[in-house]
């Protein structure tokens, strides 16, 4: 699943999570938040133990962006996962996906949506996400919209935390 680009003045690939990138995952993850849930490098270590990670790494192999997803039955508490859960069958499910500061603005996102539509089995499943209402991500809403994603339900948690989920393929 190796696919090279030239960005950022600099070569990047993609390529299946290694243990080894756990720190800099994290450390994208921690950069993202609120976008992205904040977890502990355990937490996050565990979930992709349980899932299917990608990464897009540069040329020196640093993490640059990752994407973590799961499928369907595996034993995960995420009250967005477990709303998809409760109504489709099929489906992968994107847990989290982030791109480094430095390198936001150069399409790593879509490559790593990409690849992941890419993967054998992918043409017939329901990939679904959620994107946060509340705080407000608007630039997640729209690049999500361009690469073909749905709006399929809300859910309000709290008074500052709502989301919209979204899904591509069939089954809507």
């Amino acid at each position: 699943m190796v696919r090279t680009t030239s960005s950022h003045n600099t070569k990047t690939h993609l390529r299946a999570y290694q243990a080894s990138d756990l720190g800099a995952v994290h450390e994208i993850n921690v950069q993202g938040v609120p976008g992205i849930g904040a977890v502990s490098q355990l937490q996050l270590q565990d979930y992709i133990a349980r899932g299917h990670c990608i990464i897009a790494a540069n040329a020196a192999g640093r993490p640059i962006g990752f994407l973590l997803s799961f499928g369907p039955d595996i034993d995960y508490a995420s009250k967005n996962y477990l709303w998809f859960t409760k109504r489709y069958r099929d489906f992968t499910y994107i847990d989290r996906i982030g791109v480094a500061a430095d390198w936001r603005g150069h399409s790593i996102g879509q490559k790593l949506y990409h690849s992941l539509f890419e993967q054998p089995g992918m043409e017939t499943r329901l990939i679904g996400c959620e994107v946060n209402s509340n705080p407000p991500n608007p630039r997640s809403l729209k690049f999500h919209q361009r690469l073909g994603f749905e709006e399929i339900g809300q859910h309000t948690y709290s008074p500052d935390y709502s989301v919209i989920y979204l899904a591509r393929g069939p089954h809507l």
